[in-house]
């Protein structure tokens, strides 16, 4: 059988209707498709999103202020990118902290960080840190560091895989091993 003999017996009126049936086929899938995209939405989105924002609150008689270029709120959770983070306090003691990313919990304003380097500051001694991953006490004032960290207090470095440094009193742990640094004369 020869097709010009086949398309010969498909009238105009024939080519039309199945032009206009595919062309309904095609968007009944496409209108079918996107009803199950939204049906299939799962993530669940921000209450807020801000650009370029700085907040500064008081926690405790600490001024504490935040920077990011981008910040979601969700639940009363913020999440943001690129964070920049001071805490003041009135004894003149200064925290200023650098983290790829932040998650701070409104109720308790305590923040999980990560990839976060930094340095504490009371009067002239000053302690550098940098870690994987931290999170910051907000009552306590406690900084727990995990997935390595390093502190630095300019004659002593102490790494290691976890740790915690106390803004209050100045103690730092290191747990599961770590190895100190003195530098200078030791006597």
């Amino acid at each position: 059988m020869d097709i010009r003999h086949l398309l010969g017996k498909f009238t105009k009126r024939n080519i039309t209707v199945l032009a206009v049936l595919a062309f309904l086929t095609a968007g009944a899938f496409y209108l079918w498709h996107d009803l199950r995209l939204a049906y299939n939405f799962t993530k669940e989105l921000p209450d807020i999103v801000v650009e370029n924002i700085e907040i500064e609150r008081e926690i405790k008689g600490r001024k504490c202020k935040l920077s990011a270029p981008y910040v979601e709120h969700r639940k009363g959770t913020v999440y943001a990118k690129s964070v920049d983070i001071r805490i003041s306090e009135a004894e003149g003691k200064t925290t200023e902290a650098k983290a790829a990313s932040g998650k701070f919990v409104r109720d308790t304003n305590n923040a999980s960080l990560g990839k976060v380097e930094g340095f504490y500051k009371d009067r002239e001694k000053v302690c550098a840190f940098s870690s994987g991953a931290a999170e910051y006490n907000a009552e306590s004032g406690v900084w727990k560091f995990s997935e390595g960290v390093m502190l630095d207090n300019g004659s002593v470095v102490v790494e290691g895989e976890k740790g915690s440094y106390n803004n209050e009193d100045g103690i730092c742990h290191i747990t599961g091993g770590g190895v100190v640094t003195w530098r200078g004369n030791v006597k």
